[in-house]
């Protein structure tokens, strides 16, 4: 007899009752075959099952599961959905749960933040044990070797794990030696100068080094591209950005403030004694797999020095093109104007806005043709293999311009330039596009016309910006509205009217849940426009145009304006009006615009 297969339903785990009848559950609805799960999950349509298995018909040793990953027909995470489907493994909603002590204890933090698993029942010599890659054989034997007990996994989501990691286990509990978990590149480099002898004991002290790396790899754990340590009056706040958002994580006392900014300018190899000078640091530090680097920013402030310290962690910053969140059209238009040998792409957008991910995404794209790629930038964020990267250092004098002069020579083929700051800087990025290289880089302008006429006010000839700049990209980051408690809403008046909607729209917000860490928010995608660069615009910049002659010019052509991808993402539920309202750039005029291109 077949056994039909059932979607299996994610169950909300508060006990250890819960958590045996999920697993009781998930054995009788256990099932045989793979494509049946995916169909009945509703991840693959009937149709495309019986190609897949008709293809796979000629490839007798290739498994379903992974050829319709690498098709991108399906996601790895609904794949892992169906297999433990299929293996009888239980997916749960692990909510606000904290497993006992005792069981935590099972396995080290730093284990359970490497390897992203937490223990949540032992029964017997079995440990239930909560992982997103469940069916991952290799994790089940790590966890199986160190602890000595049978492991039985359960699906949970990464970030509810990371969340349920971060309510299990207290900082002040940690007992392991975090120096073997996160290390440091050049921890044995030579002492920082002038350094007071008391400060640096305490911040070498094994408490404040626990301290200070716990914070480390809780944050990259769980995705915050920074960290901030904000000294109050009485306290010291510690907050996360994640998602773009700031979120309060702890206090420390303010008595240990010297120390941990010590510790931290130790990593940065900075000066310990030094309180009344801002100072800036880089470290490196390797977390399991994963190596991140960190910037650090140390600024003296009324109640103390002020600390933010950025995180570059490659796995998570860089993203290939079709993830940054274009359309088709335009992720096509992007990759035809890649593919030429000569001209200049032009990214802008404020601080944050996401311009870095978008140039190494497009740096990825053309890696890929092995040309020789040679970048200037301050600071460089990302180490990329295969690249030559060039560090400025303005304090000596080796500015951006004095850097491209250099690599000109070098022979290149691909420049990418950090930022266009000034008038040698914009002429030497000019001159490289108008001599067979291909040009990225950054302006710090609010919209994509404003580009165009700010290296003409810059003092670059408008006939070369004309002949250079084939595309003005301009951006923003809007949050994603977390799927799990996503609601219809009726925004507020003034927002609707800003934003040109009509008051009987339907748009989303969500209120927060386990799911998002009571956010209402998971991840960030791109809001843009873009401008293409034709032969009749060309015309039109070389003999001067204004920037909402341009704008104007742009949107005639089919441009979609920023503030307008921004709403159609909102009436879509991708993310709430309010983020749209947030990132806009001008004001859509009222309902009657609405519905407009």
């Amino acid at each position: 007899m077949t056994e039909t297969a059932q979607a299996m339903p994610v169950m909300r785990i508060g006990s250890e009752t819960d958590i045996n009848e999920a697993l009781h559950s998930a054995r009788n609805a256990r099932v045989q075959r793979l494509g049946e799960v995916l169909v009945q999950r509703g991840a693959l349509s009937r149709e495309a099952l019986e190609s897949a298995l008709e293809s796979l018909r000629h490839h007798p040793a290739t498994h379903l599961g992974d050829w319709l990953v690498e098709r991108k027909i399906i996601s790895p995470e609904q794949l892992e959905q169906a297999l433990c489907s299929q293996l009888g493994i239980p997916q749960v909603n692990l909510g606000a749960f904290v497993p006992p002590p005792e069981v935590a204890a099972q396995i080290p933090y730093e284990m359970a933040l490497r390897l992203n698993a937490l223990p949540l029942a032992r029964r017997n010599s079995v440990l239930v044990v909560a992982s997103a890659r469940p069916t991952d054989q290799e994790l089940l034997s790590i966890l199986r070797f160190y602890t000595g007990l049978g492991i039985e996994p359960v699906l949970a989501t990464a970030h509810q794990i990371a969340s349920a990691i971060n309510r299990a286990y207290r900082v002040e509990s940690v007992g392991a030696d975090h120096e073997s978990f996160l290390r440091h590149d050049d921890e044995n480099a030579a002492p920082t100068p002038n350094p007071e002898p008391e400060i640096e004991n305490q911040a070498t002290s094994a408490p404040v080094v626990k301290m200070v790396n716990t914070l480390l790899m809780q944050a990259i754990s769980r995705g915050a591209s920074d960290i901030h340590f904000l000294p109050r009056r009485d306290n010291v706040l510690v907050r996360f950005r994640l998602d773009g958002a700031l979120q309060t994580i702890r206090s420390i006392e303010k008595a240990q403030l010297l120390a941990v900014v010590a510790r931290i300018k130790i990593l940065g190899r900075m000066n310990i004694a030094e309180h009344r000078l801002p100072q800036d640091g880089h470290a490196r530090v390797h977390m399991g797999k994963q190596e991140v680097d960190l910037r650090i920013s140390v600024m003296p402030a009324f109640n103390g020095e002020s600390v933010v310290i950025r995180i570059l962690n490659k796995n998570m910053g860089l993203k290939p093109l079709d993830a940054l969140g274009f359309s088709k059209s335009d992720e096509r238009i992007i990759r035809n104007l890649i593919a030429r040998a000569q001209g200049m792409i032009l990214v802008t957008g404020p601080t944050g806005s996401g311009k870095t991910t978008t140039l190494y995404s497009l740096l990825q794209e053309v890696k890929a043709a092995d040309p020789h790629i040679i970048t200037v930038e301050d600071p460089v964020e990302y180490d990329m293999d295969g690249i030559d990267q060039v560090q400025v250092h303005s304090g000596i004098g080796y500015t951006f311009g004095r850097a491209l002069r250099n690599i000109l020579r070098h022979d290149p083929d691909v420049i990418m330039i950090g930022e266009m700051r000034d008038l040698e800087t914009a002429e030497s990025g000019v001159k490289a596009a108008l001599t067979g290289h291909l040009v990225f880089s950054t302006l710090h302008t609010n919209d994509a016309p404003s580009a165009v006429t700010r290296l003409v006010d810059m003092g670059v000839a408008p006939y070369l910006v004309s002949s250079t700049v084939m595309a003005v990209l301009a951006q923003r980051l809007v949050r994603i509205l977390c799927s799990h408690c996503k609601k219809k809403h009726q925004p507020e008046a003034l927002v609707c009217e800003t934003m040109g909607c009509d008051s009987n729209e339907t748009f989303w917000h969500s209120t927060g849940c386990d799911h998002c860490d009571q956010t209402g928010y998971v991840g960030r995608t791109m809001a843009y426009e873009l401008i293409v660069v034709d032969r009749d615009m060309g015309n039109r910049i070389a003999h001067g145009i204004t920037t909402e002659e341009l704008r104007q010019l742009a949107v005639d052509k089919g441009m979609r304006t920023l503030t307008r991808h921004g709403l159609e993402m909102a009436r879509a539920g991708i993310t709430s009006l309010e983020e749209a309202y947030r990132v806009r750039l001008e004001d859509l005029g009222g309902p009657e615009n609405g519905n407009g291109s």
